[in-house]
């Protein structure tokens, strides 16, 4: 989960196929919902700070933290045109994360 996902607007993903359902608190469960037709799906996560990622790693031994936002394949780009990605680029749902130890 990215500490930056948009929780308070549960539709705010909906044009990318799922929903984004919690209270929005650090900590709180967030539940990733399938928004397709005939398609149940539904993923528990848990809301946490960047810092507070980061102070995880670091009491865990990693270093080097460096987070990773998504890119778009320029078949996405080329298939629903950069406009349709701009939003959830904005607020993406998840993040890599890179670090050494």
């Amino acid at each position: 989960m990215s500490p930056d996902i948009e929780l308070s607007d549960p539709g705010y993903y909906r044009r990318y196929g799922f929903e984004l359902i919690s209270r929005g608190r650090e900590g709180d469960k967030v539940t990733l919902k399938a928004a397709w037709p005939g398609v149940e799906l539904s993923i528990d996560a848990y809301h946490w700070t960047r810092p507070s990622y980061e102070a995880a790693l670091r009491d865990a031994g990693f270093r080097d933290i460096v987070w990773h936002a998504p890119r778009i394949s320029p078949e996405g780009i080329a298939s629903l045109g950069a406009d349709h990605w701009a939003d959830y680029l904005r607020r993406p749902h998840a993040e890599i994360v890179s670090c050494a130890r």
